[in-house]
Formats: structure tokens, C-alpha cells, sequence
């Protein structure tokens, strides 16, 4: 998920192969027959019931009615438009206990748009510019964990480094900034300053 050699070894295979062949290939069990069963439901463009999902924000298991049109890199997340909340949303594929297949056809095909992911893997339909000052070792624990952030890292010394960069939230690379405080200055926003006084 987060290499991004891979990713584009991923997106260059999906437009080439039957995408059902890839998620046999790259999944198992309960979420390979997930993921085949959204692929045709995309295809055919059929609503879906997404059974006893597990959601991390509302920390709740619930049944979510879906029109589901795209996935991210290797299947981990599904783009649905939600037609209870109106909104477009990511839900993760290893937290659907099962998908029902429905009858139903597309009824909000034209509402149906991809947002944002960044680097942490937040998503939204708004971006927040973000810069922070880091010491080496700050710099090597955020390429291991997060290895799309190296191409928005300029090393300034040899041992200091700047990231400056887009964010949906600023959940994600504030549990990191938190996390090494004593290694990251925050150089912009102040409302990302704003967000980590309160937190803190």
C-alpha cells in the first residue's frame, strides 16, 4: 500500500488484466470474494450493502447502503457515494464483513467523485498545506512508515530536513508531529499549530 514502486507496478497491471484476476492475486479468503463482488458492482453499476462494517471514526459496526465506483492502489479502500450521508467516502475493505449484492441501480451516478488521500492516508475533499522542520532520524522514521512522503522532502543539512506538503486532516500528521515532538518544528500553518495546541 504504501510503496509507491509498487503502486505503479499495480496500476500499470489493472489496466492490462481482469482486475478479478489481481484481487485473486493479491487477497484471500472473505476479502478477495469483497473485492470481486464490488469490481462487478462497479461494473455493472449496482448498489451495494456493505454488512457490518467496521468504522474506526464513529468506532461502531453497521450495515452501509453504497454506490461503490472506484478503488484505491491495491484494493485496500473503496471510493462509495453514501447516499444516507450525501457524501462521497472511503471505506476500508478489510473492515467490510461482507458486501450484499443489490439490484438496485446507480441513483446519484453524477455525485460520484474521488477526493483526496495524502500521504498518512487521510482523505477528504479538501487539502490543508502543511511544512515542518525535522531531524534526521524524525525523517528516516517517516519514509519507513510513510514512503510517499520522500518525494515532498528536501533535506536542508546534513542533518534536517523539511517536508511541505498537502493534508486531508490534520489527524494524520499530527499523531506523527506528536509522536516526535522533540525532533519536528512546525514551520506553517497556524491553523496546524492551532490543531496540535488543543490536542496537546
Amino acid at each position: 500500500e504504501t510503496n509507491i514502486y509498487k503502486q505503479n507496478l499495480k496500476k500499470k497491471l489493472g489496466t492490462l488484466y481482469d482486475y478479478k484476476i489481481l484481487a485473486e492475486t493479491t487477497h484471500k479468503g472473505i476479502i478477495a470474494d469483497n473485492i470481486n463482488i464490488l469490481t462487478e458492482a462497479i461494473n455493472s453499476s449496482k448498489q451495494v450493502k456493505l454488512k457490518q462494517y467496521q468504522s474506526a471514526k464513529s468506532n461502531d459496526i453497521s450495515d452501509r447502503l453504497v454506490e461503490p465506483f472506484a478503488f484505491t492502489t491495491n484494493y485496500v479502500q473503496i471510493w462509495a457515494f453514501e447516499p444516507v450521508s450525501g457524501k462521497n467516502k472511503l471505506f476500508k475493505v478489510s473492515r467490510i464483513g461482507k458486501v450484499g449484492q443489490l439490484e438496485t441501480p446507480f441513483q446519484y451516478k453524477s455525485k460520484h467523485k474521488m477526493g483526496f488521500m495524502d500521504l498518512f492516508r487521510m482523505s477528504s475533499e479538501k487539502l490543508y498545506p502543511v511544512k515542518i522542520k525535522m531531524s534526521i532520524r524524525a525523517a528516516m522514521l517517516l519514509m519507513e512508515e510513510y514512503p510517499l512522503a520522500e518525494k515532498e522532502m528536501i533535506q536542508t543539512s546534513d542533518n534536517e530536513w523539511i517536508l511541505e506538503t498537502k493534508v486531508c486532516s490534520f489527524e494524520g500528521i499530527g499523531r506523527f508531529v506528536i509522536g516526535l515532538c522533540d525532533e519536528i518544528k512546525v514551520l506553517e500553518s497556524d491553523l496546524f499549530k492551532r490543531f496540535l495546541s488543543e490536542k496537546v
